[in-house]
C-alpha cells in the first residue's frame, strides 16, 4: 500500500479481495487495487518471486483453468439471472457482467509492463477463451467443481506435507 491514507478502509479492501472462494477475475479487484495504490505489477512480481518451482507452476496452471471456468460460469449464470429478473432477453447487453470483467482485466494485464509480453498475451488469451466459452462452461461448471477438491488435496500433499518432510528443523 502507499503511504497516503487508503481511500477504501483496509478491512473492507482485504475482505472484498480475499474473502470467499479464490476468484481470478473479481470484477472489482483491478479498481480496488488501483484505489488502494496496489498495482498488478506488484502482484506479478510477488507471483514470479514465490512461484519458481515447476510443480508449483503446473498446479497454478490447473488452478487457473478451474478458476476461470468457475468464474465465467458464475458470471454467465448471474447475467442470465439478471436478464430473467428484468423479464426479457437482453442479448449481448445481457453479457455486460462477463464482458466488462474481461475487458477490465485484459486492460489491467496489458498495462503490466514488468511482465513479459508472452505472459501478458497468454493471460489475456486465457481470459478471451473463458469469455468465449462462458455459455458452454455455465452449462457444466457446477459438475466440474468436484475437481477443485482433488486439486486442493494434491496441492496440500505437494506444498505442505512434502515440503515439511524436506525441511530441516532448528
Amino acid at each position: 500500500m502507499s503511504d497516503k491514507p487508503p481511500a477504501i478502509p483496509v478491512a473492507i479492501l482485504k475482505g472484498s479481495l480475499y474473502c470467499g472462494a479464490p476468484f481470478f477475475a473479481y470484477p472489482w479487484k483491478p479498481f480496488f487495487n488501483h484505489v488502494a495504490g496496489q498495482s498488478y505489477e506488484r502482484a506479478y512480481l510477488h507471483f514470479r518471486r514465490d512461484h519458481q518451482d515447476p510443480y508449483n507452476l503446473f498446479y497454478h496452471c490447473l488452478c487457473l483453468g478451474f478458476q476461470l471456468g468457475g468464474n465465467y460460469g458464475l458470471l454467465e449464470v448471474l447475467s442470465q439471472k439478471i436478464s430473467k429478473y428484468l423479464g426479457k432477453d437482453l442479448g449481448e447487453i445481457g453479457a455486460l457482467l462477463p464482458t466488462s470483467t474481461t475487458l477490465f482485466w485484459a486492460w489491467t494485464i496489458v498495462r503490466c509492463h514488468q511482465a513479459p509480453v508472452v505472459v501478458r498475451t497468454a493471460a489475456v488469451a486465457c481470459l478471451g477463451l473463458a469469455h468465449t466459452f462462458r455459455k458452454e462452461i455455465a452449462a457444466r461448471w457446477k459438475k466440474l467443481l468436484w475437481a477443485t477438491g482433488v486439486l486442493e488435496m494434491a496441492a496440500v500433499q505437494v506444498f505442505a506435507i512434502n515440503k515439511a518432510k524436506n525441511t530441516k528443523g532448528g
